[in-house]
């Protein structure tokens, strides 16, 4: 059972961020990297209730890092899952 929180991890705030949800009503968050475009949908409407027009997903590759003791078994970090929510006019989500 998945529940509606699992799909969101965190609200991104960054200067483009902040710059989206000034000008297009659009807020970016850090997602699960299993969700789809619907569960991020559901998952911000039942959380904020507010109503999302579009959502779009950006995967963001990591990078390959080397241990020192184990060299022979790279590994991937920083690899993560970002969606930008519009949400309808009138609308908005309060950032603390």
């Amino acid at each position: 059972m998945v529940f509606l929180c699992d799909h969101l991890e965190k609200m991104l705030i960054s200067e483009k961020a902040s710059m989206l949800s000034a000008n297009a009503n659009a807020y970016t968050f850090e997602v699960n990297p299993d969700a789809t475009r619907t569960d991020v949908k559901n998952s911000v409407e039942a959380y904020f209730k507010v109503t999302v027009k579009q959502v779009r997903i950006i995967n963001c590759k990591g990078k390959v890092k080397h241990s020192r003791i184990r060299k022979a078994l790279p590994g991937v970090v920083g690899k993560k899952k970002k969606a930008i929510v519009f949400l309808k006019k009138g609308q908005h989500i309060e950032v603390k």
